[in-house]
C-alpha cells in the first residue's frame, strides 16, 4: 500500500516528467494525495463529530465518511458533471476503484450489502418461513454450482484471497459483519459494539472478554484479547502454530501442523489465512440457517401453546 509520502513523491515525479514546472508539479502531487488518501485533519471533520465525545466515538469512521462521499460523489458527477471531461474523470475514478477492489478482493469486497439486504427482505415477505434462505450464501452456492469451486473462489475473493478480501472490502465501511472472534456472542451485541466505537466497543469490551478468559484459566487467549492489535496478531500466530485454530469448544478449524511458516508470518502481520477464513464463513452461514430454524421452531411452539391455552383448535 502506498502512504501519503510515496503518493506525493510519485505524483510530483510524474508531473515533472510531463513537463510541469516545480509549482505545478507540487500542486498536482498535493491534489493526487488528497484525492487518494483524503484529509484526516480535525478541521476537515464534520461539525457534529468535533465534540470531544464524538471524536472518540467516531475515531475510525472518518475514512468511512470520506470513502462513502468519494463513491457517491463520483457516481453523481459521472452523470451530472458540469463538463464532459469532469464526467469522464468521475467515471474513470469510479470504475477504477470498483475494478481494483474486485481484482484484489473479489465480488465479496464490493458494496453489495444493500442488494443482499433487499433480497433478504423480499424473501422474508414473500418466501417460505420454513425454508431458511440468505441472499449472500445462496449467491456463493450458485457460483460454485455454475463455475466450479475453484473458479468461484477466484470470483468471490479475487487475487488476494479470503484473507485479504475483508480487509479491503467496501461493504463494511460503517458496520463490519460478525466474524470468528465473536463466536458465541449475540449478533445484536456485536452490532451494539460497532455503534459504540473503537474505545467502548473495542478496547473496553476486549478487556472484559480477556478478563473472562483469564478467569477461566485461558491466560494466553485472555492476554491476546486485551493486547493492542500490533501485539495481538503475532500472539495469534504463535497460538496457531502451537495449538492450531480452535473454537471456543476446543474443536480445531485447522490443526497446527497444517499451517505453513508463510501463513503464520502473514497472520503475524494481520492477514488471516485464506482457508481458515473460508471455513469461518462457511460455519457462519450454517449457523445462520440453523438460527433461522430454531427461531421458527420457537415461534411455532409458542403459537401452539397459546392456541392450546385458549382452546383454539383451528
Amino acid at each position: 500500500m502506498f502512504n501519503r509520502e510515496t503518493t506525493a513523491l510519485a505524483g510530483y515525479r510524474l508531473a515533472r516528467q510531463d513537463g510541469m514546472t516545480h509549482q505545478e508539479a507540487t500542486d498536482y502531487a498535493a491534489k493526487m494525495t488528497w484525492d487518494a488518501h483524503f484529509d484526516y485533519t480535525n478541521a476537515n471533520r464534520a461539525r457534529y463529530v468535533q465534540a470531544p465525545f464524538m471524536k472518540v466515538l467516531t475515531q475510525f469512521k472518518q475514512y468511512s465518511q470520506s470513502m462513502t462521499y468519494y463513491l457517491w460523489r463520483n457516481a453523481y458527477l459521472s452523470l451530472k458533471g458540469a463538463t464532459t471531461e469532469e464526467k469522464a474523470e468521475a467515471r474513470k475514478q469510479l470504475v477504477g476503484t470498483f475494478g481494483m477492489t474486485a481484482l484484489l478482493g473479489g465480488v465479496s469486497a464490493l458494496p453489495l450489502g444493500t442488494v443482499y439486504l433487499i433480497a433478504n427482505g423480499l424473501n422474508a415477505m414473500l418466501g417460505d418461513d420454513d425454508e431458511p434462505w440468505d441472499a449472500e450464501t445462496e449467491f456463493r452456492n450458485y457460483l460454485a454450482d455454475v463455475m466450479g469451486t475453484d473458479v468461484a473462489e477466484k470470483v468471490l475473493y479475487g487475487a488476494g484471497g479470503a484473507g485479504l478480501s475483508p480487509r479491503i472490502s467496501l461493504d463494511g465501511l460503517w458496520v463490519r459483519d460478525a466474524h470468528r472472534d465473536l463466536e458465541g456472542d449475540d449478533l445484536w451485541t456485536h452490532y451494539a459494539q460497532q455503534v459504540a466505537g473503537p474505545v467502548l466497543g473495542g478496547v473496553v469490551m476486549g478487556a472484559i472478554r480477556g478478563g473472562d478468559k483469564i478467569a477461566e484459566g485461558e491466560y494466553w487467549r485472555g492476554i491476546e484479547q486485551i493486547a493492542p492489535k500490533f501485539a495481538r496478531d503475532p500472539m495469534k500466530a504463535v497460538r496457531y502454530g502451537v495449538e492450531g485454530a480452535l473454537n471456543n469448544r476446543g474443536d480445531a478449524y485447522k490443526e497446527a501442523e497444517d499451517f505453513t511458516l508463510a501463513e503464520l508470518l502473514l497472520q503475524a502481520g494481520g492477514l488471516s489465512d485464506h482457508e481458515l477464513m473460508k471455513q469461518y464463513q462457511k460455519n457462519n452461514a450454517i449457523k445462520g440457517y440453523e438460527r433461522h430454524i430454531l427461531e421458527r421452531r420457537k415461534r411455532l411452539m409458542k403459537a401452539y401453546w397459546l392456541a392450546y391455552k385458549q382452546s383454539d383448535t383451528a
